[in-house]
């Protein structure tokens, strides 16, 4: 498959169900001067459908620029590192922008079920701006006809500088480690956190038979 090949279709179902990680979290903007924060970026792309999938290829595309709804301004520096059986990405920069395709490896295309994928972005020099950030993920899926490929939208959010730390657990003592993505049917777990008493905090998890729910 081909860069071409790939389009935005918001709206569109995708396969995959898409998260995004941060290292640290949360996610702070830069100081205004002196050395910038440096994060790491993991998408994960799992397989909830009980049976496995076939994916063509993953486009991810992140805003680039110096202002609030920008991740980084320096985008040379940043390490793209794909899944095992995964090519290194084909890199696009337009305007704003730049975009990561990656393609599986000849006989890798194959998720299974209950599986994920990870693709992770090292050494990403955030900007300075607080606000939140959209990245995007284009699903090369069901042999997808350009514009007819899915699209999601992902959000994370720069925090001030030195704004404080968040904690998760499910068993004490607290620690940064979070829970396994995928949680066996008919479990439970009990989800703790600690952070700043100023932020609303949030849960956001997925079955197949409630889809997201908040």
């Amino acid at each position: 498959i081909s860069h071409s090949q790939f389009y935005n279709r918001e709206n569109m179902e995708s396969i995959l169900f898409y998260s995004v990680i941060t290292n640290p979290f949360p996610l702070q903007a830069s100081p205004q001067s002196g050395n910038p924060n440096v994060a790491q970026l993991t998408i994960v792309a799992t397989n909830n459908t009980g049976s496995d999938v076939a994916l063509q290829g993953i486009m991810i595309q992140i805003p680039i620029g110096s202002g609030s709804i920008q991740l980084t301004n320096d985008s040379a520096d940043i390490g793209p590192v794909a899944p095992a059986n995964w090519q290194k990405p084909q890199i696009q920069t337009p305007s704003g922008f730049i975009q990561y395709y990656f393609l599986p490896q000849e006989g890798y295309g194959t998720v299974g079920a209950n599986h994920s994928l990870n693709f992770i972005f090292n050494n990403i020099q955030v900007n300075s701006q607080t606000g939140a950030v959209e990245i995007d993920v284009t699903e090369g899926s069901n042999n997808c006809v350009p514009p007819n490929c899915p699209m999601q939208k992902l959000f994370i959010t720069k925090f001030p500088n030195g704004w404080g730390q968040v904690s998760f657990w499910t068993t004490q003592p607290p620690s940064t480690n979070p829970i396994p993505p995928i949680i066996s049917a008919g479990s439970s777990i009990a989800f703790n956190w600690s952070g700043p008493s100023g932020a609303t905090y949030s849960l956001e998890y997925f079955t197949p038979q409630t889809g997201i729910v908040n």
